[in-house]
């Protein structure tokens, strides 16, 4: 188990990390970058595609997340002054829910809130590493993360997603949900999931025994504006092998320490409908921009959208 990592001030690498790093969002914006690279403790090669998210040690201030190029390096930018702790995970390890790693409330003391970060982070036992990192807001720093071999416990699952016409779909999120612990509509509390490659190949570890529901969901973006919202997209959420409907997928069996290669899914392309409207307050009769709206129908498709500057959707 890899333990905090140091992290060096000065100048970042020339040329930005491939992944498209998000900028972390502050009420403060600086000028610090943070940057550096992600290796194998076992090798000490670089691990690439690995996710790598930022967040502020005491607990507000700025996040992001980004994904390491082929030669194990990310970057993050415009970060405000202040203390930083670095989170790489492996490609293949599963995220927990919606992908969080939960960060403890902060207590004022420093070193009993590093010991309550690494206990969090050895329970979320998805094989991931941590490194610290301080900044005034205008240097830079740069930082190494050793990735440790994951001692996972549970099965694996592998397969490769794909569009009708064969072609890879690549950066598609696949999904599993435990069967047996959905009700109705109700998801229940074991949701891991990962994305494709650019290949459309994807594989998990540490899978809980049980059977699966599988599912894979991409997003074909239209348009996208200042805000970095999505407009117009295309969302396809189809069931393995290539149902519309989890109610008609076949389950996926895992087995711990068992590989269970060939989930493969077809995403189905269904009739694209257009729905719009406005959100308007019941008290005040007002607008109300900047509002996330959902559309779910009956077979579990969930539909992410949000208003734009005005209160139109």
């Amino acid at each position: 188990m890899a333990s905090f990592a140091s992290a060096q001030s000065g100048r970042s690498p020339q040329g930005r990390p491939g992944g498209g790093g998000n900028t972390p969002q502050s009420a403060t914006r600086g000028q610090s970058t943070v940057s550096g690279r992600v290796v194998s403790e076992e090798t000490g090669e670089p691990v690439r595609a690995a996710r790598v998210r930022i967040s502020a040690r005491n607990g507000s201030g700025p996040a992001g997340a980004t994904v390491t190029n082929d030669r194990g390096e990310f970057r993050f930018d415009n970060l405000a002054a202040g203390e930083y702790y670095v989170i790489a995970t492996p490609r293949d390890a599963a995220m927990v829910g919606a992908a969080t790693f939960g960060v403890p409330l902060p207590t004022g003391d420093p070193q009993a809130d590093d010991a309550a970060f690494e206990a969090a982070r050895r329970e979320n036992n998805n094989g991931s590493s941590a490194a610290t990192v301080s900044v005034d807001g205008t240097s830079d720093a740069t930082v190494e993360i050793l990735l440790a071999r994951q001692q996972q416990k549970g099965g694996r699952i592998s397969g490769r997603i794909t569009y009708e016409d064969g072609k890879p779909a690549a950066n598609a999120q696949v999904t599993f949900l435990n069967r047996k612990e959905i009700g109705g509509r109700m998801i229940g509390p074991t949701k891991l999931s990962v994305q494709t490659d650019k290949q459309g190949f994807y594989q998990i570890g540490g899978v809980p025994p049980g059977d699966y529901i599988v599912s894979a969901r991409l997003q074909e973006t239209v348009f996208i504006d200042k805000q970095g919202r999505t407009y117009g997209g295309l969302v396809i959420l189809t069931y393995y092998p290539s149902a519309t409907s989890w109610l008609t997928a076949t389950p996926v069996n895992v087995v711990v320490d068992q590989q269970t290669s060939d989930v493969n899914i077809t995403l189905v392309k269904r009739s694209n409908h257009t729905i719009s409207g406005s959100l308007i307050s019941r008290g005040s009769s007002r607008p109300l921009a900047n509002i996330h709206v959902r559309l779910r129908n009956r077979d579990d498709l969930d539909l992410p959208f949000s208003t734009g500057a005005d209160d139109r959707f």
